[in-house]
């Protein structure tokens, strides 16, 4: 058996998304609040936003103090962290369930997408609450008699006016956004088994590739993702963010009509740039912690 820090393969993994999803969390932020509302704003609302980046950020200080910048932070850091080592948890479970099915042979590409899929539709049914609240907090002022002032209190005002169920709004299209990260996998394992298959021909090679290398592999991997997958998070989006929409059909519809096909890449831009740096970091500190548990259970177990 492998040799583990925390009791099985599954749980090292999990104890290194949970802490890849706290650093990325904490680099990303501001950007992540300026691409929520890039993607909720109607055609008339994103001009007060601005057209590049650094103008929403501006906007966003002027208006709400620097402050703003960090609202919703906790239950972004919760559902993030809780979502990544949730995610890795059953990834690794069922890789290894089904490599123990086909004796320790490599998965393919088909098989590593199953996995993907079915470990992030479970993260995405336990975090979208949170995700929820982190939507509204993003999208509300501070000084607005109605904004959410934290994570308790965003849940009391869900549930007070639409039930329990609130708290799951947008799940279906959670769970379609799950095909992101479940293509993201696939075309990052892919690569990294590509990679690995190189340099297993040079002498004195680890089982550790160079940052930069993590970096590169991540990188292109979310970004081919992304441009097949953008238009679900949009809509996402705009069901956690207003109660005007009765279902997915209604906010496709109406959002369709307001603002054409563009309606649906807003906010593809930042994304794009955002998705960059988030998604290394989150992936180039996944593989050094793993890598420093790994050393960790060797020389516990040495």
């Amino acid at each position: 058996m492998p040799k583990s820090l925390f009791g099985s393969q599954s749980a090292d993994q999990a104890a290194a998304g949970f802490g890849a999803g706290i650093m990325a969390t904490f680099t990303m932020q501001p950007f992540d609040i300026i691409k929520v509302r890039f993607q909720v704003a109607s055609t008339s609302e994103n001009a007060g936003y601005g057209r590049a980046i650094w103008t929403a950020l501006r906007n966003v200080v002027k208006k709400e103090g620097p402050t703003g910048l960090w609202r919703g932070i906790v239950p972004n850091i919760i559902g993030n962290s809780s979502g990544w080592a949730t995610y890795f948890y059953f990834y690794t479970m069922f890789k290894g369930a089904a490599q123990t099915r086909q004796h320790n042979t490599a998965l393919s590409p088909s098989q590593y997408l199953l996995c993907a899929s079915t470990a992030g539709s479970i993260s995405a049914m336990i975090t979208n609450p949170f995700y929820v609240i982190k939507t509204r907090m993003y999208t509300s002022s501070y000084n607005n008699s109605s904004a959410y002032r934290g994570l308790l209190d965003g849940f009391n005002k869900v549930v007070s006016s639409e039930g329990v169920c609130g708290l799951w709004k947008g799940t279906l299209l959670a769970l379609g956004t799950v095909a992101n990260s479940a293509l993201q996998f696939t075309i990052y394992e892919e690569m990294k088994k590509s990679r690995f298959a190189a340099r297993d021909t040079q002498p004195g090679v680890n089982d550790r590739l160079p940052n930069w290398e993590y970096t590169a592999l991540s990188g292109s991997s979310k970004l081919i993702a992304l441009a097949a997958t953008y238009p679900y998070q949009v809509i996402r989006s705009r069901l956690q963010y207003s109660t005007e929409f009765e279902n997915i059909r209604h906010c496709v519809k109406q959002s369709y009509r307001r603002e054409g096909i563009r309606a649906f890449y807003r906010g593809l831009g930042i994304n794009a740039i955002r998705i960059l740096p988030g998604t290394c970091v989150t992936f180039v500190t996944y593989e050094n912690l793993i890598w420093i548990i790994k050393e960790a259970s060797r020389d516990k177990q040495d």
